[in-house]
């Protein structure tokens, strides 16, 4: 038995703002109880940048999905949405070299997927949102990724998302309990800024005389309470489950007990009937060790049943010491055998989650501060913001990062002064050098290339793709730190 979900409902709207940088996945009149994939995405970076990134986002993973990967798993996991990222990386990057102008755009994005066992999959990027809710209960939500950027003194936060620049990181949580009427709220920011949880739980109270608000229904009071408060776009789909494979724990026990109370009444009856005078001691001495062997029995399947998570527990308790000591190759490998165990508490399979992206972002971390030791600024610069990426912006990330980038800016200034004064004397050819070095330096600079094409223009020759002048960049650069070396390396000969 696999999970059936009711007609789901959407919506996608501009509110207050005269543009759109929202998009969802299927399209409002391509929705039907039939998709497995939906989800939604947000746009930032600029309005033509913000529109474009959401909908490359929402258009990458319906072609990975439904069209160039489609996966026969029972369960897709992180490595299934990783590939999904680097495929819309790849899209994204492509475009911005084609078109520089879209240097900065980026997109969060929210998905469920209903597996093939019947389990649901939920992954997040940035402040895009999933609720799990029953009964007027929130069940899960998930977090907000968000990003904490000094620039020019001062401190901008702002969502993660998919930029096509960098290795981007996504969230990921597998949801095994699932009942009949569960609901995922999936939904951009415009939607949970204008409606906090404690407004939107008691629009998914069930009717009076009913067990169920109705879906539609409920995504017209959150539509109608965005369009009253939301100061942006806002965007949701809302999914409801018709049938699923995991039944309700609640259940299971009332029947026991409803057959347990009627297998006394029915034994109580058949003794009134037969009048069998019992002899109690005799029945004491049979039946009490069978009881027990029943309880042990019973202890046991318990105890097998709830051995993964006891070992997972096991595995997390470790991992977390070696955290402590810094040892983190070794929490990362315990943390990764872990998810080999199958453990089934969704509270400790998020909690590994957590732990191993804080292991890695610290593992990333040390790696950066060993290219900045050995000057490597650009490569170390690439790895503070994947670990800022992996959510891990705390204050000595950030400062180090601006640090990096203000070293870095300051030799791209010095590079395009030089090529300026070599540009006033008419040299042209000679101020390409350090103008495309600057580029490499500081490639979102499409102000670089500009003055690159320039000086080719004064020479009669034909202008350099971005593309092309960013790879030139990258030779000058290198040819430039082969050359540092080996200055050094005779410095320190002649010591």
């Amino acid at each position: 038995m696999k999970t059936t979900l009711k007609q789901p409902y959407a919506f996608n709207e501009a509110g207050k703002k005269s543009y759109n940088q929202d998009r969802i996945y299927p399209t409002i009149e391509n929705a039907d109880a039939a998709n497995r994939l939906m989800m939604v995405a947000s746009g930032f970076g600029g309005t033509q940048q913000g529109e474009e990134a959401a909908q490359m986002v929402v258009d990458s993973f319906e072609d990975y999905f439904i069209k160039s990967k489609p996966t026969k798993k029972e369960r897709i996991g992180q490595l299934y949405i990783n590939d999904a990222l680097r495929f819309t990386e790849r899209k994204m990057q492509k475009h911005i070299n084609e078109n520089p102008e879209m240097s900065g755009m980026s997109s969060t994005f929210a998905l469920v997927y209903i597996n093939l066992d019947g389990s649901a999959t939920v992954a997040w990027a940035g402040n895009s949102r999933v609720y799990q809710i029953r009964k007027n209960r929130i069940l899960f939500r998930t977090e907000d990724h968000m990003i904490n950027m000094r620039q020019h003194g001062k401190s901008t936060i702002f969502p993660r998302g998919i930029s096509g620049l960098e290795p981007s990181w996504a969230s990921l949580s597998t949801i095994t309990d699932l009942q009949a009427d569960d609901y995922f709220l999936i939904c951009t920011p415009g939607v949970w800024q204008s409606i906090d949880d404690n407004k939107l739980l008691p629009l998914f109270a069930p009717a009076p005389g009913t067990g169920d608000a109705g879906a539609e229904k409920i995504l017209d009071k959150i539509s109608g309470l965005c369009r009253a408060h939301a100061n942006t776009n806002y965007s949701a789909y809302l999914m409801q489950v018709e049938t699923s494979p995991f039944a309700p724990i609640s259940n299971i026990y009332e029947d026991h007990k409803s057959s347990s109370r009627s297998g006394s009444v029915k034994g109580i009856m058949d003794n009134e009937r037969a009048n069998i005078n019992f002899d109690f001691k005799k029945i004491a001495i049979v039946f009490i060790p069978l009881f027990l062997l029943i309880g042990l029995a019973i202890m046991g399947y318990n105890y097998h049943k709830n051995s993964p998570n006891r070992l997972f527990t096991e595995q997390i308790s470790k991992s977390e010491n070696l955290i402590t000591i810094g040892n983190y190759d070794e929490a990362i490998t315990t943390l990764k055998q872990a998810k080999s165990l199958k453990a089934t508490d969704t509270e400790l399979l998020n909690k590994s989650t957590m732990l191993l992206q804080k292991a890695e972002g610290a593992l990333v971390v040390e790696q950066a501060e060993v290219l900045k030791q050995k000057g490597d600024l650009l490569g170390a610069k690439s790895l503070y913001k994947q670990a800022m990426n992996k959510n891990l912006n705390n204050v000595n990330i950030t400062q180090n990062l601006h640090l990096i980038e203000e070293t870095l800016t300051i030799q791209k200034n010095r590079l395009v002064n030089y090529a300026d004064s070599l540009f006033t004397k008419r040299r042209y050819t000679d101020a390409q050098t350090p103008l495309l070095h600057a580029l490499y330096l500081a490639p979102a600079d499409t102000a670089i290339w500009l003055k690159v094409n320039t000086c080719l223009v004064k020479i009669r020759k034909d202008s350099i793709p971005y593309v092309d002048a960013l790879a030139k960049g990258e030779v000058i650069f290198k040819a430039a730190k082969e050359k540092a070396k080996a200055k050094e390396k005779a410095k320190a000969n002649k010591k």
